[in-house]
């Protein structure tokens, strides 16, 4: 509509912004072009894209690594002695120009650097929305078009397309990302450093992510470089989200160099998810890749079906956050193997919630010497108890197929204050929503187990 056309009416003055030498018109050119607002209105030709394309190729990729002087020197007529920015160690850079580079001031050049890397994301998934082509979502999936709309790593290119309004910048940004892995590997001297490395990475993974989608061609040399990434970072917890990224990009292209990515899956599910539930932005990112990938999860891998306790302990520690996400995500774990074993997990779900409070308080208190004849007089010497341990093993396992539910169900709930803690009273208010999910799931399929089977067994546990 007219909003369209106003949209329209900007977009050659936004193409020479671009391509003038005034750093403000450089920047909103750039910003404007790079903006999702051309992709929704159809506004984007390829001749535009080509330009906006070479441009993020020339600033990633031909910035000097001199600092820019002291803007704020009283004397004119000095010429101060250059100096090169460092790498975030504090060593001098002799390598190109990233946003991980560090500087006391910077030049119009190195800060159109930083800002292309801040927007290379996006102007790839508008390229993916705008050029691409995605596969039709199958009827039995229960994918829309409006889902694969926020999934451009579904999108492809054919390689005419590739070169017409990509060109060099699909190359240039590999280079760029590599290097941003490379300086990843340095200790930064000051924290502030160290969080903006992990800001870089995870980026730099999003973005190998999709352009070895866009470009098959691609993918043989990123996959190897992402392969040393998990190997050196896999078991250090603060890189625990760019681990989902990097879990994201091992789903999405293992197949294309026949990787079998069991094992990673296995290490993830069963060592990163248990012990970061603390951080929010990880679980969010778990919860979001599951959730965007579910028919395909289901399809190609074993991950709803051999990790559903993984999964479901995110839901008992945030139970809150993620309800709507698991009523979509519980009909997919249940088959005629896991439906017993799940319905037992969903009605144990406070005692799930309740062990990992009592794990997270038992990482901060010393353990006291235990008398093994004696009762526990709380949960958290019952955890400490060699006879009890198994059962909080058991309630917070990561892995199905272990068994249906807690042998001794009375007596593990007795376990004090294994009875209700004020986040586990929050699961009599959502236990209908899941329970009415689960049983959908089992009306409909005939591979789900029978209802009065479910329920006998539930009795029969304690």
């Amino acid at each position: 509509g007219h909003h369209s056309r106003c949209l329209y009416k900007i977009v050659p003055h936004a193409k020479r912004w671009l391509l003038s030498q005034d750093f403000e018109s450089q920047k909103t050119g750039l910003t404007f072009l790079t903006s999702d607002c051309l992709v929704n209105g159809n506004l984007l030709d390829e001749d535009t894209a080509a330009v906006v394309s070479e441009r993020l190729s020339h600033w990633l990729s031909s910035t000097s690594l001199v600092q820019a002087p002291n803007p704020r020197s009283l004397n004119l007529f000095r010429k101060d002695e250059e100096s090169m920015v460092t790498e975030v160690d504090g060593t001098p850079s002799t390598n190109m120009f990233t946003a991980l580079n560090i500087g006391q001031y910077y030049s119009e050049e190195q800060l159109m650097n930083i800002y292309s890397y801040s927007c290379l994301y996006q102007w790839l998934c508008n390229m993916a929305f705008h050029f691409g082509t995605a596969p039709q979502p199958r009827p039995e999936e229960g994918a829309s078009e409006e889902d694969t709309k926020y999934c451009p790593n579904k999108f492809r290119m054919d390689k005419g397309t590739v070169t017409k309004v990509l060109g060099n910048l699909v190359n240039k940004s590999v280079d760029y990302c590599f290097r941003i892995i490379d300086q990843c590997e340095r200790k930064a001297k000051v924290q502030v450093d160290a969080d903006l490395q992990l800001s870089c990475l995870l980026e730099a993974v999003r973005i190998l992510d999709i352009i070895c989608s866009l470009d098959e061609d691609q993918t043989a040399r990123v996959f190897h470089e992402v392969k040393r990434l998990y190997m050196r970072i896999s078991q250090e917890s603060r890189y625990s989200t760019v681990l989902v990224y990097v879990l994201t990009f091992f789903f999405n292209h293992s197949a294309s160099v026949v990787h079998d990515p069991r094992d990673l899956y296995n290490n993830f599910f069963t060592s990163v998810v248990p012990t970061n539930l603390n951080n929010q932005g990880f679980v969010m990112a778990v919860v979001n890749f599951v959730s965007k990938n579910l028919p395909e999860i289901a399809e190609k891998t074993d991950i709803l079906t051999d990790y559903f306790p993984s999964l479901f302990k995110i839901l008992a520690w945030h139970p809150r956050l993620f309800l709507k996400e698991f009523t979509s995500i519980l009909p997919m774990t249940m088959n005629l193997d896991t439906s017993v074993e799940i319905f037992h997990l969903l009605l144990d779900l406070p005692c799930t919630t309740a062990s990992l409070e009592v794990m997270e308080k038992a990482k901060k208190v010393e353990s006291p010497a235990q008398n093994l004849e004696a009762e526990p007089s709380n949960s958290l010497e019952a955890f400490n108890n060699v006879r009890y341990k198994p059962l909080f093993l058991y309630i917070t396992r990561s892995k199905g197929g272990q068994g249906d539910t807690i042998d001794r169900y009375t007596r593990a709930a007795n376990i004090n204050p294994l009875n209700p803690t004020p986040l586990g009273l929050i699961f009599p208010c959502i236990w209908a929503i899941l329970l009415s999910a689960s049983m959908s799931k089992v009306n409909i399929d005939d591979n789900c187990v029978d209802l009065e089977l479910l329920f006998r067994s539930r009795s029969n546990c304690r």
